[in-house]
């Protein structure tokens, strides 16, 4: 449920129907969660402040990916594509903003930003090493993990050290 009608430009975002929250997180120095949205153009971090006659919205800049741009960082650089599915949200790297996991048929990611960033930047990214069609891929390493095409981003959890760890799942 959206705190401002559909058709309410916020930054050079628009709130629609369709839009879908993904993922909450702490993407921002702000001190407030925010929401990460996906529309059919992209993919959007919003956050809402309480104002006079209600919240008000506010588009955080450069927090805001289109289809077809390229999001680049330490890992390279990555194309984003409505394909992209958010997994989940956390701060992996322990510097006080979240970050998201995405998964597509051909590869995982992890998009963020760090406290000398202004935007998303690709923190992670592995391709799965297999042919089309292929049903496990054992050779590509995210992090530690031996991850395969059907592994599975279950969610984040607290690991103690003022970050968050994904938890995965196998299917082999």
């Amino acid at each position: 449920m959206w705190l401002k009608p559909y058709g309410t430009a916020v930054g050079n975002w628009t709130l629609r129907a369709s839009d879908e929250v993904v993922a909450t997180g702490h993407f921002l120095s702000t001190g407030r969660d925010s929401f990460l949205v996906r529309g059919s153009d992209g993919l959007a971090s919003l956050t809402f402040y309480p104002g006079a006659g209600g919240y008000n919205a506010s588009y955080n800049g450069g927090q805001h990916l289109t289809v077809g741009e390229t999001v680049t960082g330490p890992a390279g650089s990555v194309a984003y594509a409505t394909t992209h599915a958010v997994q989940t949200a956390g701060d992996f790297d322990g510097d006080g903003y979240d970050s998201y996991v995405f998964r597509s048929t051909t590869h995982v990611g992890v998009v963020g930003r760090t406290p000398a960033s202004t935007g998303f930047q690709l923190q992670e990214y592995q391709r799965y090493n297999c042919g089309s069609g292929a049903i496990g891929c054992h050779d590509t390493l995210f992090g530690s993990w031996l991850l395969r095409k059907l592994d599975e981003v279950v969610t984040s959890l607290p690991d103690g050290t003022g970050g968050d760890a994904l938890i995965l799942r196998s299917f082999e």
